[in-house]
């Protein structure tokens, strides 16, 4: 567990590393957070107060509100998180790690959505659209396009955008690789052999973990266009009259 909680530390650092990048030298080239959020309030990407009860409006206040509440279950009483808590020493412990934990979650998720924003107030500064132009041939291209394209004369850079994708990706299967070993070993294996030393129950937890790593992989698996990636709202082409279609070529 101190390998996995280690690991995930460095990879956050990457992975924000990589992310603020982007930020700061997309913010500067469009003149300035105040200019970012003009852009992106005047192109319609800052709707926080949508409170249209339809259910089948992608996106409004309620089911972002109450899908976000069902989802905070999830990200606190999984697995991962669950094995994080029991190996604090006390309650007090465990608490003060959730009190830490759920700001930064939020912070995280700030920070992603602001990235969208300045990714979106980017290219219409520039007067493109990459989708439009055809320099891009789908939706999740458009962050890795972005990153070429800010930091074309940059030696390094695209290098640490990408190892800060493969850091998201895998703090998060780290941390399910060693749940499910820990989950095997304990309901599974462990009531099948007995006491065994400690040093025998690491290998064979390793080997649960190496055999699990082989058939988890989320790197490996495509994307679907109709996927929920694909459907991102700041992604999405826009009509034909719209300011970025007028402006196609970057």
């Amino acid at each position: 567990m101190k390998a996995v909680i280690w690991t995930d530390v460095f990879q956050a650092v990457v992975m924000l590393t990589g992310t603020f990048a982007i930020l700061i030298q997309g913010t500067v080239r469009v003149g300035g957070p105040t200019q970012v959020w003009n852009m992106a309030a005047f192109g319609g990407r800052l709707n926080f107060f949508n409170f249209d009860p339809d259910p089948r409006v992608r996106h409004t206040f309620w089911n972002l509100f109450v899908a976000s509440f069902i989802r905070s279950f999830g990200l606190f009483f999984n697995q991962n998180t669950v094995q994080r808590i029991a190996s604090t020493k006390s309650l007090e412990d465990a608490k003060r790690m959730i009190r830490i934990s759920a700001p930064c979650l939020l912070f995280t998720g700030c920070v992603v959505a602001y990235e969208g924003v300045v990714v979106y107030s980017y290219f219409n500064h520039k007067g493109c659209d990459p989708l439009a132009s055809k320099q891009i041939s789908n939706p999740n291209q458009l962050v890795p396009f972005t990153v070429m394209d800010m930091f074309s004369n940059v030696p390094g850079m695209p290098g640490l955008f990408l190892a800060s994708l493969f850091s998201a990706s895998l703090s998060t299967l780290s941390s399910g690789l060693a749940s499910l070993a820990a989950l095997t070993w304990a309901d599974i294996v462990h009531p099948l052999i007995g006491e065994i030393s400690e040093v025998k129950a690491t290998v064979i937890i390793k080997f649960i973990d190496e055999d699990s790593d082989q058939t988890k992989h989320p790197m490996c698996l495509p994307q679907d266009e109709d996927s929920d990636q694909a459907k991102h709202p700041m992604c999405l082409p826009q009509d034909e009259g719209s300011d970025q279609t007028k402006h196609p070529m970057c």
